[in-house]
């Protein structure tokens, strides 16, 4: 695979998200290294959500405009529940019911969306189909045009809570992946790259090559 960057910003801090891209790379055997706007010095832009899924991760990556010379990589991640009408969008603020989200703890926001969507599940005979959508972004070296991409993950959402919980990705703690039958913490490495996360991997590649 000939990728046209060795070297990729991250539009985000998150350690898990970062995490994610490194072991996707290392199973794929690609050249590429993940850095976050922290490790290079860069000041963090906290960009609101208030968008669709595209228009989210567009602003992610133009908040590092003229910021560097690394191409800049973002995205925004939906969640939606087959038949029900939920905010995909906002998979988050779902489960907060209208409070305010920076008054709340960290522990306390898992709790809730726990307790949110394994409800859901719960209604429905303790299992219901559901996908996570992603939009990818990609703002080129130069500063002057984006890329985007599509990637989505069927699962089933259960009732069932398997820990332990990731507390940056709450809802990996209640679904069977769709691509295996196994739930996140049973999957080999390889399982999850190269079978859950293909689709992820698939439009990386659709990206940065």
């Amino acid at each position: 695979m000939n990728f046209k960057y060795s070297e990729i910003l991250l539009a985000s801090n998150n350690k898990s998200k970062k995490a994610r891209f490194e072991k996707i790379a290392k199973v794929n055997n690609w050249p590429i290294v993940f850095k976050t706007p922290e490790e290079l010095k860069i000041a963090t832009v906290e960009v609101p959500e208030e968008g669709n899924l595209v228009e989210n991760a567009r602003d992610k990556v133009l908040a590092y405009k003229g910021k560097t010379t690394l191409a800049v990589l973002g995205g925004d991640t939906g969640f939606f529940v087959d038949g029900k009408e939920l905010d995909g969008v906002r998979a988050r603020r779902n489960a907060l019911s209208g409070q305010d989200e920076k008054s709340l703890s960290q522990e306390r926001i898992v709790e809730l969306m726990v307790d949110f969507y394994s409800n859901i599940a719960q209604k429905n005979g303790g299992e219901i189909p559901a996908y996570f959508l992603d939009a990818w972004a990609l703002l080129l070296p130069t500063g002057d045009g984006i890329k985007v991409e599509f990637s989505r993950r069927d699962v089933i959402l259960t009732d069932k809570v398997r820990e332990p919980v990731d507390i940056y990705f709450p809802i990996r703690s209640l679904y069977r992946t769709e691509a295996t039958g196994k739930r996140p913490t049973e999957q080999t490495a390889e399982e999850e790259i190269k079978k859950e996360f293909k689709p992820i991997g698939d439009a990386l590649i659709k990206l940065l090559s």
